[in-house]
């Protein structure tokens, strides 16, 4: 186990009683990452903060004991300097997926250990090894989710919003452990992505592909996870395309697995698959943000522009009526530490990188939009002003031709929004015409509008070859990711390179754009300095995994 340094600690609000909440309404998947919360007594009174761990690894009671013994070796005994505080408790909270229960271990200042075990309801249940087994390989499986939400762990956000990581390097799971994984949990998101990145991270290239084939049954949605890491056009890539279109064929509508397949699709220029697809996804579009938008993708790939209009802008409707808090990202971040918490905030680097990090279906309407922009032409996207608009977003009327210069015809298949975009209503054998009658939404004009922003900054930048100042070197960071460029990449990490102010958080840039563009895989180069918790475990996840997949990559 490592030292238990730079563990940023913010001050505790009622956060077990907000866990106990979020677990009786969502217990899916891998669950939250594990809660630590420390009580210290001063002579002002106590104070209490917490911190979110992942990776935890407890066999018996000693385990718990060590970790309770480095935690108050490691921890400063000093507030800002001057008040002096002594840590008289330690709370840890492990959800357990399998069983669906929640471990809340505390120990005292003299080291007794009492574990208590309580499920979804926060009903007390019975202690039994088999549950205390069960957790080590849950928070194992927690350890291993990827980079795209390492970004927010960085900052320490609240379980809903990321899975923080722990102090110890990643552990391996055993053969027998995965397939008790197997066994006996389902695939989910975070599930899927953890299986991505250990595997990308641990096995070799024919153990890897045996692996992901016997996986792919039980947890379609891994190789999808595990394409979000690799070029699209790499030879690995290449070998998965099979396991993902067979991934499809028995889950059709998981939006991860038709984002993929039609990205796969498009850059091989698959059009007998597009086509296939096409008739398929139609069947679930309607009802769901990210399979809707994957359809207008099909449609650009069929080179059909006007229709994919169509449908992008039906996708912003869809957006708004199935997942308002979504429109746009803006998380809540939690609050400046005050002097009863002895660290500070993270540097705005990390602020920054986590407001650029859209969420998965806001990326590929960025994206969708991009492609509309350079392929169909700004001014025809533009020209869509002078169609009739909502008044106060609200659409008063659909009897009109609202969003295109096509002659529609009229159809029985017009339904109203809510028939639309109902899971259960039957798919349409092509664009609903109600989606060509509705007023062009305004969130399409805010996404054209930043892109537009965005590229002329790109350009900027790369007109002008460098940055003078930090927060241009940050913006250039952002936008790279955001985009993809690695001109604008490069001229973001020289800025930080000469300053001496390279972060895990360049790595985790370099590795997402790696992704998207192809080329030489990144190489970590440590720049000795010192890391936060975050920080240094989100390189203990990526840093082999860029070194494990030259050898994949390469076969």
């Amino acid at each position: 186990m490592k030292p238990i340094s730079g563990l940023v600690e913010l001050p505790e609000k009622g956060q077990l009683q907000k866990r106990i909440n979020f677990l009786s309404e969502n217990s899916a998947g891998l669950g939250p990452a594990d809660l630590l919360i420390l009580t210290k007594k001063s002579s002002q009174g106590n104070i209490i903060t917490y911190s979110y761990f992942s990776g935890l690894s407890f066999r018996k009671e000693s385990d718990i004991k060590d970790f309770v013994t480095n935690l108050k070796s490691r921890r400063p005994h000093k507030l800002l300097r001057q008040l002096q505080y002594e840590l008289t408790k330690v709370d840890l909270c492990i959800w357990n997926p399998f069983s669906k229960t929640d471990f809340r271990i505390q120990v005292d200042d003299k080291k007794n250990v009492t574990i208590n075990c309580y499920n979804a309801s926060n009903e007390h249940i019975d202690f039994n090894q088999q549950l205390f087994d069960e957790i080590t390989i849950a928070s194992t499986l927690r350890y291993w989710i990827p980079y795209d939400q390492l970004y927010r762990s960085i900052f320490n956000l609240p379980y809903t919003d990321s899975y923080p990581l722990n102090v110890q390097t990643p552990k391996l799971l055993t053969n027998d452990e995965l397939t008790y994984i197997s066994d006996n949990l389902n695939s989910s998101a975070d599930l899927d992505f953890a299986l991505a990145a250990f595997l990308l991270a641990n096995f070799n290239s024919n153990d890897f592909i045996n692996t992901v084939n016997v996986l792919k049954t039980k947890f379609p949605g891994v190789i999808a996870s595990i394409l979000r890491f690799i070029p699209l056009s790499s030879p690995l890539a290449d070998k998965l395309y099979d396991f993902l279109l067979h991934s499809f064929s028995k889950y059709p509508d998981n939006p991860l697995i038709i984002k993929t397949v039609i990205e796969m699709a498009s850059m091989k220029k698959d059009k007998q698959i597009t086509h296939q697809i096409t008739s398929v996804i139609k069947n679930t579009s309607w009802s769901n943000p990210t399979t809707c938008i994957s359809f207008a993708k099909t449609y650009i790939c069929l080179k059909k522009f006007e229709e994919a209009k169509v449908i992008t802008n039906g996708t912003f409707y869809c957006r708004e009526y199935q997942e308002p808090q979504n429109l746009k990202f803006n998380p809540e971040l939690p609050e400046s530490p005050s002097n009863s918490a002895p660290r500070s905030v993270p540097r705005s680097i990390e602020k920054e990188i986590i407001e650029s990090q859209l969420d998965m279906t806001s990326d590929l309407i960025y994206h969708v939009v991009f492609e509309l922009r350079e392929s169909y032409g700004v001014m025809r996207l533009k020209d869509a002003k002078n169609y009739p608009q909502p008044k106060n977003g609200i659409i008063k009327d659909q009897n009109y031709q609202g969003n295109t210069n096509l002659s529609i015809e009229s159809s029985n298949n017009d339904e109203d929004l809510d028939n639309l975009f109902d899971p259960g209503v039957s798919s349409f054998p092509s664009v609903p015409t109600i989606f060509y009658r509705l007023p062009f939404s305004s969130y399409f004009f805010d996404v054209l509008e930043v892109i537009d922003h965005e590229s002329d900054e790109v350009s900027k930048l790369k007109r002008n070859g460098s940055v003078s100042s930090q927060q241009d070197a940050r913006r250039a960071a952002v936008l790279a990711l955001k985009t993809g460029d690695q001109e604008t990449l490069r001229i973001a990490l020289n800025f930080f390179e000469s300053k001496k102010r390279y972060r895990p958080v360049h790595f985790l840039i370099q590795m997402a754009v790696f992704a998207r563009n192809g080329g030489d895989v990144p190489v970590y180069k440590d720049p000795k300095l010192r890391w936060t918790l975050a920080e240094r475990n989100a390189l203990d996840v990526i840093v082999p995994i860029s070194q494990n997949l030259p050898s994949l990559l390469s076969r």
